[in-house]
């Protein structure tokens, strides 16, 4: 185990050598503008000595933690952003998961009877596949996945403390899909051993080893409960509420015909995330498949990787069932549906990313692969490496063939291409039958634009052409990968040293994976992870949130427009967040007033002006943009540092402060559309009835906030009369109210807002955040010390017995055996 870790590191060195000596950093993309802000944050708020929980700094206020991507109780990622600066620690977190999938990958294979070379292998094709390497874009994804070989090992190996503790962390490292799909896959693998066990040693045994198994999981449930518990309670305000519609529940599946990514992933053309020229856009020019983008799509596999693995199908019948049982789900269609019906599971989107069940499965495949070809008979390898050079022949005339048929068949091809995407323009997608607020927070993908389907088609024919040159890259590299494992195959008979042909197979995956995805996150030089933005020293001189108009722009403008949660990382308040799971009223509001990310151009400047009192509710003091924003009422900043650049500093001359007092508070039955003519000073609109009335604005007093922390807010108050104190963040179950000690109910105001009734004379209103999953705290971290406990048992347990063993050869006998 110390060899596989000492090799695996270096590998992981060799993977990205310039991360590891801190010259650059993987800060692109979603790595930089939500997963290493959102770290920051939740490590601040434990440094500061509270529980990341809420941020009044994103989304006018949300609980951030609930969100489930933050990785808040994650301790190894949370150690990492504590100890090192924030583009180094994503490195080492990135890296350092490479290293520990590939660690647990090889303990896994070991117990499923692989020897060490094979195990070896199959560690580095899971450690370094293109599912690891796409989805690194993801932290808390990759962190997650990197865990799924130790719950396996836990599982097989028979270590129910380690199956725990595994899931325990999958659930926490900050991607609640793959860790249902990963605890998916090892309860599957706990009934498949359950049903073994029961053959072999009867239905007591099975039983019990299944009811330990499941003990443990249980334990890793809890231990991970507020976590689940505020995520939970987080999507019952989010669209995904009762399940996501049909429709949306079907994004991210993987087209049939791009099954073939997994050993030719450039053949649909290819986009790296840092490589796509507009900040939160999800898609490049490089990629003209069907799916989502290229990196969900992208589970390459590698043609040695699968080569091996097809070999080993016979001797791995339940992981070859496995692959095959993945590769459907992947397709989405009924089986997705099925797999939806499972608690929690309707609220998942992206069946592809059951890559996560064929990315083990084929490296167990490949392990086994491995060593049926070393107990082969050498006759047996010279057949298979002639089946190589044969694969290869057919290789070059499949690819020959399609050539001739792409260049003598080129304009039928643009013309059917052509007539498919001006298809796909005319016809309207199904109505999602949705709510007027919920079409404004969720509004349909933009449709194709015609004018560039003839570049499209372009694209389409030139890579096809390009894939079927046989002087062309994407060509000859299979053919050499085909070429290479044949003379292997023929060589390996000739070669006395059993260690020889796994070396060079091994050598071989890591090669072909590292050349796909060791630079597919882009790398930054380090000190742009820590540059300012230079409008930061002007927007600190007066209180308020800064926001940005139309923030679909080139990724080279993220910084100085503060773009996404990079706020975060400068001690700046923004109304927006990027996450999968949005809260509808709120994004519904941004939407009105065009501060959403949805659509680009002038029309949300447009709808900015046609908004200002909603501009002033949203509390927004600076603005920033590529647009001119004098016609919206906001009054231009000049920045020293933003001279010779597109974007502009704007200030808003009179944003709504923290906490007011509004003399009028009427029911509202759709406040949604009464957003429309409210002026927010003047009155408030509540969503249920409310003793109180209506005066004039002036003259009601004053409320000074006297303490603003991320879990409390004290108001001072000062009313002439009878009032509504409204308080500009957002509603959210948790938050309790207290006037002068006494709890008062806290109510929905503006749609997305809250406050309280004040009476009149002097009080105090005191705001506290106090989410019902905190009962889940104690029970999680004794949870934790549990599994750690009964792991520690199991290891010195395993030691014991180990050291009796070699006792009991005596002294020549185990001095031979440990050589």
């Amino acid at each position: 185990m110390r060899r596989a870790a000492l090799v695996l590191f270096v590998l992981t060195v060799l993977w990205a050598p310039a991360a590891v000596a801190g010259l650059e950093s993987m800060w692109t993309h979603d790595l930089r503008h939500h997963h290493v802000p959102w770290r920051v944050w939740a490590v601040g708020e434990w440094m500061a000595g509270r529980v990341p929980a809420w941020s009044a700094d994103v989304a006018a206020g949300y609980p951030l933690m609930a969100d489930g991507q933050t990785g808040a109780f994650y301790l190894p990622t949370m150690a990492l952003f504590a100890l090192f600066s924030p583009g180094y620690a994503l490195n080492l977190a990135i890296l350092l998961h490479h290293w520990w999938a590939g660690l647990g990958a090889f303990a896994w294979l070991r117990s499923e009877r692989c020897s060490s070379p094979a195990a070896m292998l199959g560690a580095v094709a899971f450690a370094f596949s293109g599912l690891m390497a796409t989805h690194s874009l993801y932290l808390g994804m990759q962190n997650a996945i990197a865990w799924l070989p130790w719950m396996l090992w836990g599982i097989r190996g028979g270590h129910p403390a380690l199956t725990g503790l595994a899931a325990a962390m999958m659930l926490v490292a900050g991607h609640p899909q793959a860790a249902a799909f990963g605890l998916l896959l090892g309860g599957v693998v706990a009934i498949a051993q359950a049903v073994v066990e029961r053959r072999e040693r009867g239905n007591g045994p099975a039983l019990g080893v299944l009811a330990r198994q499941g003990a443990a999981v249980f334990l890793a449930v809890v231990a991970a409960s507020p976590q689940l518990w505020a995520t939970l309670e987080l999507v019952q305000v989010t669209a995904r509420d009762g399940g996501l519609p049909a429709a949306l529940a079907h994004v991210g599946a993987l087209p049939i015909q791009e099954l073939m990514n997994g050993v030719f992933p450039y053949f649909f053309g290819f986009d790296r995330p840092g490589e796509v020229a507009e900040t939160y856009f999800h898609r490049g020019g490089g990629y003209w498949g069907a799916g989502v983008n290229h990196w969900e799509m992208a589970f390459y596999l590698g043609l040695p990787v699968v080569l091996l693995a097809m070999i080993g199908t016979r001797r791995a019948l339940f992981w070859a069932g496995m692959a095959v049982v993945s590769a459907i789900l992947m397709l989405g269609g009924p089986t997705w549906d099925l797999v939806r019906l499972l608690p929690g599971f309707d609220g998942f989107r992206f069946p592809v990313r059951f890559a996560i069940w064929l990315s083990p499965a084929v490296a167990v495949l490949a392990a086994t692969g491995l060593d049926r070809l070393r107990r082969a008979p050498p006759r047996v390898q010279v057949r298979l490496g002639w089946t190589g050079v044969g694969l290869c022949i057919a290789w070059v005339v499949g690819i020959a063939m399609l050539g001739v048929a792409v260049d003598f068949g080129e304009e039928p091809l643009r013309d059917a291409l052509h007539a498919t995407f001006q298809g796909q323009v005319d016809v309207a997608p199904p109505p999602l039958e949705l709510s007027p607020m919920h079409e404004a927070a969720m509004p349909p993908p933009p449709l194709e634009d015609p004018s560039e389907i003839p570049a499209k088609v372009d694209r389409i024919v030139a890579s096809m052409q390009h894939h079927t040159d046989l002087l062309a890259g994407p060509v000859l590299v299979p053919l050499s990968l085909f070429g290479g494992m044949a003379t292997l195959l023929f060589l390996g008979p000739r070669v006395r040293r059993r260690w020889a042909l796994p070396l060079a197979l091994s050598g071989m995956v890591y090669a072909d994976l590292w050349s796909f995805g060791a630079d597919y996150q882009v790398s930054v030089p380090m000190a742009d992870v820590g540059a300012e933005p230079a409008s930061l020293g002007t927007i600190a001189t007066e209180p308020g949130r800064t926001t940005v108009v139309d923030r679909r722009q080139h990724p080279s403008l993220d910084r100085e427009l503060l773009s996404a949660s990079l706020g975060l990382l400068h001690g700046t308040a923004d109304v927006i967040l990027t996450s999968p799971l949005l809260v509808v009223r709120h994004e519904a509001l941004l939407a009105k007033v065009g501060l959403d990310v949805g659509d680009k151009g002038p029309q949300k400047v447009e709808r900015l002006g046609a908004f200002p009192e909603l501009v002033d509710l949203l509390g927004v003091r600076w603005l920033l943009s590529v647009h001119d924003l004098s016609s919206a009422g906001m009054e231009p900043v000049a920045v020293p540092g933003l001279a010779d650049s597109p974007v502009g500093l704007y200030r808003n001359p009179d944003p709504l402060p923290p906490a007011v007092l509004v003399g009028c508070a009427v029911e509202s039955l759709d406040p949604f559309s009464a957003l429309d003519d409210l002026d927010p000073r003047r009155r408030v609109l509540l969503e249920e009835p409310v003793e109180l009335p209506c005066s004039e604005p002036t003259g009601l007093g004053s409320a000074a906030v006297t303490r603003l922390a991320p879990d409390e807010l004290i108001v001072d108050l000062e009313a002439a009369r009878p009032a509504f104190l409204l308080q500009t963040e957002s509603w959210y179950p948790g938050w309790e109210a207290a006037l002068d000690g006494e709890p008062v109910p806290l109510m929905r105001a503006d749609l997305v807002f809250r406050g309280v009734v004040v009476a009149a004379g002097s009080s105090r209103l005191v705001l506290r955040y106090r989410p019902s999953w905190r009962v889940a705290l104690v029970p999680a971290a004794l949870s934790w010390g549990t599994l750690l406990v009964l792991l520690g048992v199991a290891v010195a347990r395993g030691r014991r017995r180990s050291d009796e063993s070699l006792a009991s050869l005596g002294p020549s006998q185990g001095a031979s055996s440990t050589g």
